[in-house]
């Protein structure tokens, strides 16, 4: 047998994000060199609207950032969804697994297994049920519409469910934001989260909006270093943000030279102040 141990490699790697999971693309530890007690697990089970739920699992030396771990010998995540069974499978990233199951129904019942060899413990029954399926629109608009800056993003989501969603926005020529808002069918983006960067201050660009409807599972309890298990239905709309008025006239001027030249720059660099601290805050 494999010495085993408990805690972190004295590796130095380099940390990645795939799927809201953390896996690496650098050097992993066998799987069989780690005791059940020693490994932080994740599972996340996502159905974007396709008919689909993609489970993913990342099994990590003593928590998320710690040494990924290669699946070896007989070390295996045996998932069911309803009555579908298999294993997930390696994918391109390292320490990074998957397979995909033929519902995304709310209700359904998500159960992975990490099974192990006689020799060691086995952490089976890590449960989840995914939430609701929702549609998601904005609201007065068609999706891919153009919306000024300076107004308020309002979103419909049908059927409303309970507790809150969470929401994102990304786009080349606005600050990544990112909040909470409840589940109660509609959703309001205000006007100063869709902020321009300093180099997107009068462009256009296609802004994502990601809404999540997510359930917390409970977590095999013999993995003693802790992880989670959860469930999300996703849904995301785009639209393209055009600039507002006053924002095409500070585009416009900001490469003045000379007094009004040190005035726009000035400006420029309140605005830049403004937009991090919003990017801060979202984080």
């Amino acid at each position: 047998m494999n010495q085993r141990f408990i805690g972190f490699s004295a590796l130095s790697l380099l940390v990645c994000a795939s799927a809201g999971l953390v896996g690496c693309t650098e050097e992993a530890a066998d799987s069989t060199d780690i005791k059940t007690s020693g490994i932080h697990a994740v599972f996340i089970a996502e159905a974007k609207g396709d008919g689909m739920t993609v489970v993913t699992g990342a099994l990590h030396v003593a928590s998320s950032s710690g040494t990924p771990l290669e699946l070896k010998g007989s070390d295996a995540l045996l998932t069911k969804v309803v009555a579908e069974s298999k294993a997930l499978g390696s994918t391109n990233t390292q320490g990074l697994y998957r397979a995909s199951f033929g519902t995304e129904a709310g209700g359904s019942k998500v159960v992975v297994d990490f099974s192990r060899a006689s020799e060691d413990v086995s952490a089976l029954g890590s449960e989840v049920t995914l939430p609701a399926p929702f549609t998601l629109s904005l609201d007065g608009f068609a999706a891919g519409s153009a919306i000024q800056r300076g107004k308020d993003v309002n979103l419909k989501m049908e059927p409303t469910g309970m507790g809150n969603v969470s929401w994102s926005l990304s786009g080349t020529c606005i600050w990544d934001k990112s909040g909470t808002a409840g589940d109660d069918g509609t959703i309001m983006i205000p006007s100063a989260d869709v902020d321009p960067t300093l180099s997107g201050e009068g462009k256009t660009c296609e802004v994502t909006v990601v809404i999540d409807r997510v359930n917390q599972g409970t977590l095999a309890s013999q993995f003693k270093e802790g992880g989670s298990i959860s469930a999300r239905q996703r849904r995301s709309v785009a639209f393209n943000s055009t600039p507002a008025p006053g924002e095409m006239m500070q585009a416009g001027t900001g490469g003045t030279m000379g007094v009004g030249g040190s005035t726009s720059a000035a400006g420029g660099m309140s605005s830049a102040g403004t937009s991090g601290g919003g990017a801060g805050g979202a984080n």
